[in-house]
């Protein structure tokens, strides 16, 4: 999905098998057979073309001790959105009542491959809600249908096989909020999120005050 380099020391005085997760102010605890409890942040923040720092976790396992290959916990939706005039957004949220999107969770990991598996509480520790913060100055969409502008929110891996959830925008100008708009992505397997991968949501046209359903 994503790949980028990380240096650091590996644990001094320690013995194998070593875990890691990032980012590290986002896990609570790790008990003695590796079972990590994490928290994902229920307000990620906006970058241009990708995501923002420390909003997509992973998660690292050696058995040996010697190097730590770390990989993706989580996938994305990937949002495209244009309008016919001018605007500019201040948030966008995406809210699933079946499935928890930020909060409380617990992570363990395949000793064989690595591969990290996240399950996210069901109490009130976890939410259903998750918000991408593009500032108050906003984001400026492209008026293009055919160059949209990319928003991506990092979501757990879906639990069930088919998924959906509401999409809601704010847009502002300047410090002052403009208006609203909600869409609805329909609940069928095509939208399932996947781990290490992202959902291509179709493009469409932003305005204030519209609600319909994407596919």
């Amino acid at each position: 999905l994503f790949r980028s380099p990380f240096t650091g020391t590996l644990v001094t005085g320690g013995a194998a098998p070593f875990y890691a997760y990032y980012p590290e102010e986002n896990i609570t605890s790790i008990d003695a057979d590796g079972t990590m409890t994490i928290t994902l942040p229920s307000v990620q923040t906006y970058k241009a073309n990708s995501f923002g720092k420390e909003d997509n976790p992973a998660v690292a396992y050696s058995a040996d001790g010697t190097t730590l290959a770390f990989k993706n916990l989580c996938g994305m939706v990937k949002l495209n959105l244009y309008s016919a005039t001018a605007l500019k957004v201040r948030s966008i949220s995406l809210m699933n009542i079946s499935e928890k999107l930020s909060g409380t969770g617990t992570v363990t990991v395949n000793k064989g491959t690595g591969i990290p598996t996240l399950t996210m509480k069901t109490d009130l520790t976890a939410s259903n809600y998750v918000k991408l913060d593009c500032s108050e100055r906003g984001v400026a969409l492209s008026t293009d249908s055919n160059s949209p502008t990319v928003f991506y929110i990092v979501v757990p891996p879906s639990k069930g096989d088919t998924y959906g959830y509401q999409v809601s925008i704010e847009f502002t100008e300047g410090e002052e909020i403009r208006g609203y708009m909600s869409k609805s992505a329909t609940i069928k397997a095509e939208n399932k999120i996947e781990r290490n991968n992202y959902r291509n949501m179709p493009t469409f046209s932003a305005a204030i005050s519209t609600g319909d359903y994407i596919s």
